[in-house]
């Protein structure tokens, strides 16, 4: 993009809600939002509270399904101390490094705490220690 005879590059990030529950991811559950989502290619995309309607076994397979980074700083199995995803992603924008930082809600939360599976998330007061680490790396 060319801004001011100055050329610009333009960035696309997604705060979350690939999934709105249409017919098409209804009958293929996000595949074929993956699938769009890659042609798009955004920089980055965090999570939102759709992004666990299909349980998060399904979730941690779309996000090896996609060509972009998915962030998300609070989901990772607390009692074995494993991230689930990355937690921040940085990017260099105009000579300024910009840091996004992926985070959802205790109520979306609660929705993947019921996978057996998977185990405990690190809720909202662990998240914002977890933010304040990486803040200061």
């Amino acid at each position: 993009m060319i801004i001011d005879g100055h050329s610009h590059e333009t960035y696309n990030r997604i705060a979350g809600d690939m999934f709105r529950g249409s017919l098409i991811d209804s009958e293929y559950q996000g595949i074929s939002t993956i699938q769009i989502m890659n042609m798009l290619a955004p920089d980055v995309v965090s999570l939102g509270n759709h992004e666990v309607d299909y349980g998060l076994a399904h979730l941690l397979f779309l996000e090896r399904c996609a060509s972009f980074p998915i962030i998300c700083a609070n989901m990772y199995v607390k009692y074995i101390g494993k991230r689930l995803f990355s937690s921040h992603w940085i990017k260099e924008i105009d000579g300024m490094r910009v840091l996004f930082i992926g985070i959802l809600t205790e109520e979306v939360l609660a929705k993947t705490k019921t996978e057996e599976l998977i185990g405990t998330l690190i809720d909202l007061e662990d998240a914002a220690q977890e933010i304040g680490k990486i803040c200061d790396t």
